[in-house]
């Protein structure tokens, strides 16, 4: 683990936590090609609202390439007919399908060109990332391979969103990028976290 990044943060962490960041870095550089990782029991974040704790098993593929996923997403989008036939939110709207096709490989394509989005997150090892303000958690960024759901916790209900962005949410579920997860690994909302043959426990 780079101990620069980690202090670039400007946190004021305790050994045990750069003990915990240092044994998952460790794990993800020696990891097999394939990237698996296991979560077990993880639990959402429950929001101001008590909305959140949703309680899953996660594997994940952390080691693969973000880009060449979105490369791969933009070849299998689902054409304006394919919509038509199985968007049940483009309500057989020609239009609606067509623009939403166009907008949303147009968004995959500027990501090609100008890399994703800029954000907060450090990486420590492949998928593995920590952020200036979440001192201590760590976020792993991967593909997801399989996942069981243990408890439903308090679901949010559903945003009263345009048409236009629930064809472009369901475009993104057909596709890899709509595989890709992050969540937050803090004391408290996972039982443990599998990888390279071990069992890591945060702090």
């Amino acid at each position: 683990m780079n101990l620069l990044k980690i202090n670039s943060l400007g946190w004021t962490a305790t050994q045990d936590d750069l003990d915990w960041l240092d044994d998952v870095s460790d794990a993800a550089e020696a990891n097999h090609p394939g990237g698996l990782l296991h979560i077990r029991h993880h639990v959402s974040k429950i929001d101001k609202n008590g909305y959140g704790g949703r309680e899953q098993h996660l594997t994940l593929n952390h080691k693969f390439d973000y880009l060449e996923t979105v490369r791969r997403s933009v070849k299998l989008c689902p054409k304006v007919a394919e919509i038509l036939a199985n968007c049940k939110s483009c309500g057989g709207d020609q239009a609606l399908a067509q623009l939403a096709y166009d907008q949303q490989v147009a968004s995959w394509k500027r990501t090609l060109t100008n890399g994703p989005v800029s954000n907060n997150f450090v990486s420590i090892a492949p998928g593995v990332s920590v952020h200036p303000d979440a001192p201590g958690d760590v976020y792993i960024m991967g593909l997801w391979v399989c996942r069981t759901l243990v408890a439903t916790g308090n679901p949010k209900p559903p945003a009263k969103s345009r048409p236009l962005t629930l064809v472009k949410e369901w475009l993104r579920d057909q596709v890899p990028v709509g595989r890709v997860r992050q969540p937050r690994l803090s004391s408290g909302s996972f039982d443990y976290l599998a990888v390279a043959g071990q069992k890591l426990f945060a702090p």
